[in-house]
């Protein structure tokens, strides 16, 4: 389930650039999206979207993925995720 309250700080922009000209990839690893984790939880995965609210549903979901493995999290970690979209 969504765990909203797990992390209460502003929606995260993502910098998303091509690895190389022509390359049919783009990915944030050159600027990882930080989240800083406010609650006990566990975190299965993540989702891509244009919406500006955390707990709004609107905006368009671009795509999203469980985790190879799910991700325990406590108050002060910090979760570090990379988004790598393939474009075809």
């Amino acid at each position: 389930s969504e765990c909203s309250a797990c992390y209460t700080g502003n929606r995260i922009g993502l910098s998303m650039t091509s690895a190389a000209a022509g390359a049919s990839s783009l990915s944030n690893a050159a600027s990882v999206a930080a989240f800083p984790i406010t609650a006990t939880t566990t975190v299965y995965g993540a989702f891509l979207t244009t919406g500006s609210s955390i707990t709004g549903t609107a905006g368009t979901l671009w795509g999203g993925a469980t985790f190879g493995t799910a991700r325990a999290v406590i108050s002060g970690d910090t979760l570090n995720v990379t988004v790598t979209m393939s474009l075809t």
